[in-house]
């Protein structure tokens, strides 16, 4: 408690400055930032595609969500996964701010919602982590939301599929490891998000079951492939 109060008397820039030199040295010292993808002009053709779509809902800054979604996709479609290769979400999106093109949307930070330049982001960061889940890539780094703020009614998503990103903080970073290139392909089309997962060479896919259990006031979900468990996520229940 302690701790956490000495924290927020540093002013947000420098906490922030902090968190990426931070993660920049473990990254060198990983041997990551030696195989992130970025943007390419690769050209050879992916020819098979797994596809998902899900409904962006209507609601508060719909509009604002709605382009830094349509603007994440330009950026995230442009760049090839090569064998072996990193795709790191933020690395590929770059500091979510007005003068970088995005706009106001509704965040979930710290359990409670807010406005922020980047708002919305995190139903792109999703569906990517879920398609990702599906074919069986490599989840390097995800991190769920803390509190789950949706009614069953309003779910675009099954909770524990889901992958929150804050920059700086918290990153999305899945790796190929498949012998040949792959590609994520996003685009908005009436208020739906489609996530295509293109590659040189045909993917298995896989179901991907969400199993959840209620304990208190919190929901505990284990998302299983083939009898397997894949991931654990724990949130504070909205059922209280």
């Amino acid at each position: 408690m302690v701790e956490m109060k000495l924290r927020h008397l540093i002013p947000a820039p420098l906490r922030l400055r902090y968190k990426i030199a931070y993660r920049t040295l473990r990254d060198i010292h990983s041997g990551h930032v030696f195989c992130f993808a970025r943007q390419d002009n690769h050209t050879a053709p992916l020819e098979h595609c797994v596809e998902m779509a899900q409904e962006v809902k209507p609601g508060t800054l719909f509009e604002n969500k709605c382009h830094n979604i349509r603007l994440a996709a330009a950026k995230i479609s442009a760049v090839t996964v090569l064998p072996g290769q990193v795709f790191s979400f933020w690395k590929i999106l770059g500091r979510p701010t007005l003068k970088n093109g995005f706009q106001n949307g509704r965040n979930l930070i710290n359990g409670s919602i807010s406005e922020a330049p980047g708002g919305g982001l995190c139903q792109v960061s999703g569906i990517l982590h879920h398609l990702a889940l599906k074919t069986g890539m490599v989840v390097v780094e995800r991190h769920h939301h803390s509190v789950d703020i949706y009614q069953e009614h309003e779910r675009f998503a099954p909770l524990g599929s889901d992958a929150t990103v804050v920059y700086g903080y918290k990153d999305l970073r899945l790796r190929n490891t498949y012998p040949f290139p792959i590609r994520f392909e996003l685009f908005l089309e009436n208020a739906i998000l489609h996530c295509r997962l293109l590659s040189a060479e045909n993917l298995e896919t896989q179901e991907v079951v969400f199993i959840r259990q209620q304990s208190g006031q919190h929901v505990h979900v284990q998302a299983m492939r083939k009898g397997t468990i894949i991931s654990r996520s724990t949130y504070k229940s909205n059922n209280e």
